[in-house]
């Protein structure tokens, strides 16, 4: 079984799809990242979908790693007999899905093998093949349609496409396929080599368009994890996912499994902040922007917490019995139950946004500042009720500091957007709420025996969202309090040297089954932020050493590392770890302090 580090990912601004180091594409959703998988066998088994294409003789040795400045991933076997190279890309450009896997020799003369096994709903239905040439395959299932061409020559057994060849040095064997309607007409041929440029052009040009800090001391990870947060956008509405996949576990054979192939608010705010500050783009700002005013329209009290990418609402969790799950990890999860809880920080996400916005000098979106009025409006009768929180907990509702603390920065957000932009509202009445949930918080989320805010009122446990109180500006970073919730979270949260947990794993509190001590990559980013804003600089640089280090063969991270197993764990590629990486870059930044030896 492949860990989940040694994929890498391609994508299109539409879907992506997973390539293991051995050349199999073992995920992919069509033709949308939240769409029906039509390759899982990344939770199941080959009968649940792959396409493999590799030497039929045994591997040397395997290298990849993607060309520069580009989601197009380069393979390179070497076998007894010669050495080549699979080329796999996504054309961005294509009014369809389109995935290109160019097979080139570079020495000696290699067998190939390729063999491809769509399985429509998840893995679960078997197509039909209709061969058109020998070089042209349809295959059709219910709604979809795949059209496979090739320059060798394909065959159909088994409910599978096959082609067997040898590439000698120079030579090039090339497939595409393309995903359409079944209703409509097959997607039109396109030439490999053409297509390759063009997409290597698409994704250099956009990451020239960013101004990026030349400080940095790892620029190749940077430029990767911004690249990254850049392919999980859904390029037709403007929205962000928060992974590309469902299901692979926080906790290896356990249930911790859940679908991240939505967009989040608070993750994409988080996202879009992220790459905003490190690259300075306004385009996907302006498109995210929009989304959010057309996802969100209407009365606050029906703002779900997490979107389908147009924008509808997403379907309930449902489990897929056929699939095995990740390591036998089940059960394997559709939808997400998180869209029924009550996340009161969701909406500080969503204005923090409009904030942004306005502060980029885009122009003010009246739309959006009627809609965030309206929140707090909504959020003055509901901040003192208990609700789910950030981490989504199965348990009983809780005050989380964390979700008071968001309600207290979306009114501070609308307060410095009239201050500095003269966005209307009744600013004098918004104060004094915010000075209301202030003294709330630091009353009750305060623990003065302990030093320490705690995870929710009345609690003794912390929790690292705590570490977005200097973040947000609710209190100095070197306040007394916040120095004491730092100790506290390092004594209780810290699993190595910069790495932490989320919390500590109680079953009363998340409603299932403890998960053990694992690290939650976008808290120990935002430790190391919090070092940094305290001067802490050498411990902020711990940090980030221990998150770069942590980045597989091509930049990518998932959700959760286990510093037990040494290996990475949750829902990959994930939005949250990347967006890690780039905030504590920007935090080190300043002043040279990334390059300071």
């Amino acid at each position: 079984m492949q860990r989940i580090e040694d994929y890498a990912m391609i994508g299109d601004c539409k879907t992506a799809a997973l390539i293991s180091n051995e050349g199999c594409i073992d995920w992919l959703c069509l033709p949308a990242f939240d769409s029906a998988a039509c390759f899982a066998a990344l939770l199941g088994t080959k009968e649940n979908g792959f396409w493999s294409i590799r030497p039929r003789e045994d591997i040397i040795k395997t290298s990849r790693s993607y060309k520069e400045n580009t989601l197009i991933l380069d393979t390179i076997y070497e076998t007894q007999h010669g050495k080549m190279r699979i080329t796999d890309f996504m054309p961005p450009a294509s009014d369809y899905v389109d995935i290109v896997r160019i097979v080139e020799g570079l020495e000696g003369d290699v067998p190939v093998e390729m063999e491809m096994c769509p399985r429509f709903e998840y893995g679960e239905l078997i197509p039909l093949f209709k061969k058109e040439n020998e070089q042209e395959v349809n295959i059709i299932r219910g709604p979809d349609q795949l059209t496979v061409r090739a320059t060798s020559i394909l065959r159909v057994e088994k409910y599978k496409l096959l082609s067997s060849f040898q590439i000698s040095k120079g030579e090039r064997v090339s497939f595409h396929m393309c995903w359409s309607s079944s209703h409509d007409k097959k997607g039109p041929e396109l030439v490999p080599q053409k297509a390759l440029e063009e997409t290597h052009h698409f994704w250099e040009e956009w990451l020239e368009s960013c101004h990026l800090d030349d400080n940095s001391k790892h620029p190749d990870i940077i430029k990767r994890a911004i690249l990254t947060l850049k392919a999980m956008t859904y390029s037709p509405a403007g929205s962000i996912v928060a992974a590309v996949t469902t299901s692979l576990p926080e906790v290896i054979g356990e249930e911790r499994n859940w679908d991240y192939r939505y967009c989040w608010p608070r993750d994409a705010a988080l996202a879009m902040r992220a790459v905003l500050n490190s690259t300075g783009q306004r385009g996907e700002m302006e498109a995210w922007r929009h989304w959010l005013v057309r996802a969100t329209a209407g009365l606050p009290s029906q703002m779900e917490v997490l979107y389908k990418l147009d924008g509808t609402r997403p379907s309930m969790e449902i489990t897929l019995p056929w699939l095995k799950g990740y390591e036998e990890s089940t059960p394997v999860r559709v939808g997400n139950l998180a869209h029924d809880q009550l996340q009161l920080d969701i909406y500080g996400s969503v204005i923090e946004v409009f904030y942004m916005a306005q502060c980029m000098g885009l122009p003010p979106l009246k739309e959006a500042w009627d809609l965030a009025r309206g929140m707090l409006e909504y959020l003055e009768k509901k901040w003192q009720e208990p609700d789910e929180g950030i981490w989504e907990v199965r348990g009983p509702k809780r005050n989380f500091v964390h979700s008071k603390l968001m309600v207290w920065a979306a009114f501070n957000w609308c307060i410095e957007a009239n201050e500095r932009f003269g966005i209307e509202g009744p600013v004098d009445h918004w104060k004094k709420i915010r000075s209301e949930i202030h003294d709330d918080i630091c009353k009750n989320g305060f623990n003065k025996e302990l030093n320490s805010f705690t995870q929710f009122y009345e609690s003794e446990d912390v929790d690292a969202n705590l570490l977005r109180i200097p973040l947000l500006g609710f209190l100095p970073p070197n306040d007394p309090r916040v120095v004491g919730t730092i100790k506290k979270i390092e004594a209780d949260l810290l699993l190595e040297e910069g790495l932490i947990m989320r919390y500590l794993p109680r079953e009363e509190v998340e409603g299932i089954p403890p998960n053990g001590k694992r690290a939650f990559l976008l808290c120990s980013g935002w430790l190391g932020e919090v070092y940094a804003l305290q001067g802490r600089i050498e411990d902020a640089k711990k940090v980030y050493e221990k998150l770069m280090s942590l980045v597989n063969d091509v930049g990518l991270l998932a959700e959760q590392y286990d510093p037990v197993s040494k290996r990475q764990l949750g829902n990959f590629p994930q939005a949250f770890s990347h967006i890690a990486l780039i905030r504590l870059e920007l935090a080190l930044s300043q002043e040279g302090r990334i390059k300071e030896d």
